[in-house]
C-alpha cells in the first residue's frame, strides 16, 4: 500500500506518545509530505560544506549546531538559511534545553518551516523520532480474515469467504480471548514484527452472516478487545476432502509468507460438528510452547529415533 505521510503525521505521533514538545508556526504548515523516515542533522554544512546533502528532510539541530549557528556572523548565518531553502528543509527539531536563536525562529516562520522544540535528551530524542517514522513508513498490506489475540499468540484466521473465520472469533472472544480485527485486516511490517489491526471505521465490530454486525467492545467489554497485535502464526480453514493430505504430525510445518516473512500456518480441515474454536485455541497455546523451548511433534520423533537406535544396537549385540 502507497504511504501517504506528512509533517501532520509527525505532529499527530507526537501528541499520541506524549512526548514534551512544543510546535511553533501556523498548523496548515504541517501539510507538507515527507519522502523518507530519514532525518538529517547538518553538521559541516553550517561551516559551509552542502555538498551530497540530501533534499526534502525533517533537519534535527543539537546543542552545538545551535549554539555554532548562534556564533555565525549575519552574513555566515544568511547564507545557511539560504541552504535550508535550497534543501526545501521540512520542519526543524530542536532540543527545547536549548535556547532557540531568533534569526532561525524568524527564519522558519518567514518560509512557513515547522519548529518543534522537544524537552528530551539528544539520544533520547533521536531514537524516538526513529521509532515514529519507522511506525508511520512502515510497510503495510490488507489481508482478508479474522485476526485474534489467543493465548498471548497473535492468530490470523484465513479461508473462502462463508467457511466460519468470524463465527471463530466470535467463539474465541466467548472463552475470554480479544477480538483484534474482522473482515480486512491491516498488516504493517516494522522491523523483524508483523503487526496486525483493523480499519478504523471497523474496529471492534464483527459480521456474522443471519446476524448482522456486532459490536464486540459493547458486548462483552473492553476486555474483549484490542487495537494492535503482533501476528505470530496463521489458521488456514478449508473445506475437508478425503482427496488431500492434511498433516498428522506437525513435523512437516506450512509457511505463510507476508510482507517478506515466513509465518508458521496450520491448514484445518472443516467439518460440521467439528470445533474450529478448540483447534485454533489449541494451536495458539502450541506455538507458545514451542516459543519456550517445547516442542512436542520433535519430541515424539526423537523418542522415536533413540527407541530404533536402542533396537539396532540390541540387535548387533545379539547376533
Amino acid at each position: 500500500m502507497e504511504k501517504n505521510v506528512t509533517v501532520w503525521d509527525l505532529y499527530r505521533e507526537l501528541e499520541k506518545n506524549d512526548l514534551p514538545f512544543e510546535f511553533r508556526g501556523e498548523k496548515e504548515w504541517l501539510n507538507k509530505p515527507v519522502s523518507s523516515p530519514i532525518f538529517v542533522s547538518p553538521g559541516i554544512a553550517l561551516a559551509g560544506y552542502w555538498d551530497y546533502f540530501p533534499e526534502e528532510r525533517l533537519i534535527i539541530l543539537t546543542k552545538r549546531e545551535v549554539a555554532f549557528f548562534s556564533t555565525l556572523s549575519k552574513e555566515k548565518k544568511a547564507d545557511v538559511l539560504q541552504q535550508f531553502v535550497k534543501v526545501k528543509a521540512l520542519a526543524f527539531i530542536l532540543q527545547h534545553s536549548v535556547h532557540c536563536d531568533g534569526d532561525l525562529e524568524a527564519f522558519a516562520r518567514k518560509n512557513q518551516i515547522p519548529l518543534f522544540l522537544l524537552s528530551l535528551p539528544y539520544q533520547e530524542l533521536q531514537f524516538s523520532l526513529l521509532d515514529i517514522l519507522e511506525e508511520l513508513f512502515a510497510r503495510e498490506t490488507l489481508v482478508h480474515g479474522c485476526f485474534v489475540d489467543v493465548a498471548e499468540q497473535g492468530v490470523l484466521i484465513i479461508g473462502e469467504s462463508g467457511i466460519g473465520k468470524s463465527e471463530c472469533a466470535l467463539e474465541l472472544v466467548r472463552r475470554g480471548y480479544r477480538l483484534v480485527a474482522d473482515d480486512s485486516i491491516v498488516i504493517r511490517r516494522i522491523k523483524n514484527r508483523l503487526l496486525g489491526e483493523s480499519k478504523e471505521m471497523a474496529r471492534h465490530y464483527i459480521e456474522i452472516r443471519g446476524v448482522g454486525i456486532i459490536d464486540i467492545k459493547e458486548l462483552y467489554g473492553l476486555k474483549a478487545v484490542t487495537e494492535e497485535k503482533k501476528v505470530d502464526c496463521v489458521v488456514n480453514l478449508v473445506l475437508f476432502d478425503k482427496k488431500k493430505h492434511f498433516e498428522r504430525l506437525g513435523i512437516d510445518r506450512e509457511h505463510f509468507r507476508l510482507l517478506g516473512m515466513d509465518l508458521p500456518m496450520y491448514t484445518v480441515p472443516v467439518t460440521p460438528g467439528k470445533s474450529i474454536s478448540t483447534v485454533i485455541e489449541v494451536i495458539a497455546k502450541n506455538e507458545y510452547a514451542k516459543k519456550r523451548g517445547y516442542d512436542t511433534p520433535m519430541k515424539l520423533a526423537t523418542s522415536m529415533m533413540k527407541q530404533i537406535r536402542e533396537k539396532t544396537r540390541r540387535n548387533h549385540e545379539s547376533q
